[in-house]
């Protein structure tokens, strides 16, 4: 027996995006202030390099997930790991 849903692959992104958003609207006190989960732009400001140099560290293997619609977001704990590998 298989089980279809037409349009499962829409719901999937709908509830990622949803639960993105919501962590973005929650700053958890441990940290800081940052959000867990960040943009191109905000990640930059986060590290506190030009946009141009966080493509470049991309491009060196700072993880990155890319969502819908060629939007990509960052997670905090991951900078905080990959850049402590690298100092």
């Amino acid at each position: 027996m298989e089980l279809r849903v037409d349009g499962l692959e829409e719901i999937v992104k709908a509830a990622v995006k949803q639960a993105i958003w919501e962590l973005n609207a929650t700053k958890p006190p441990q940290s800081g202030g940052v959000r867990l989960w960040m943009n191109k732009t905000q990640a930059a400001e986060y590290i506190g390099i030009s946009r141009q140099v966080l493509e470049s560290l991309i491009g060196e293997g700072l993880p990155v997930a890319k969502l819908t619609a060629g939007r990509y977001v960052l997670n905090k704990h991951d900078i905080d790991d990959w850049l402590k590998k690298r100092a």
